[in-house]
């Protein structure tokens, strides 16, 4: 280039390192304002999963607990119907009462996208993390 004849061979190569750090400057730094985004939204992304989860978790043990209730009162209830019916004899000794619920499946629908595509995410951070590690 012109003014680099009479420079050393690393003197030249200093020079045009330099001016490759200059030009790519803005580059690197959008990169790492793109970088710090990312990590942003991926913590954001892991917080919020992590809250889902801790109510997924929640409304489990809530409807496990309501349908532990449930069964309590209604064996209180047969065996209270049990002694005091006429027909005693011929009453089960069980009720025959099937209990369902679809409060948890209803709740865990309604976030079940939500969880996946987040879950995804996760993962594919994690492994695109053991690439650059």
């Amino acid at each position: 280039m012109k003014g680099e004849e009479s420079l050393t061979e690393d003197q030249v190569k200093a020079r045009r390192s330099a001016e490759r750090e200059k030009r790519m400057a803005p580059l690197r730094s959008r990169v790492a304002a793109l970088e710090s985004e990312s990590e942003t939204a991926i913590a954001e992304v892991v917080a919020l999963y992590s809250t889902i989860m801790e109510d997924v978790h929640t409304t489990h043990m809530i409807c496990n607990r309501l349908y532990d209730h449930v069964n309590g009162r209604l064996d209180v209830y047969w065996n209270a119907a049990l002694r005091k019916h006429s027909n005693f004899d011929k009453m089960p000794m069980f009720p025959v009462v099937d209990l369902t619920s679809t409060a948890e499946e209803a709740y865990t629908n309604v976030h079940h996208e939500i969880m996946t595509k987040a879950q995804a995410l996760i993962q594919a951070w994690a492994a695109d993390a053991k690439e650059v590690a």
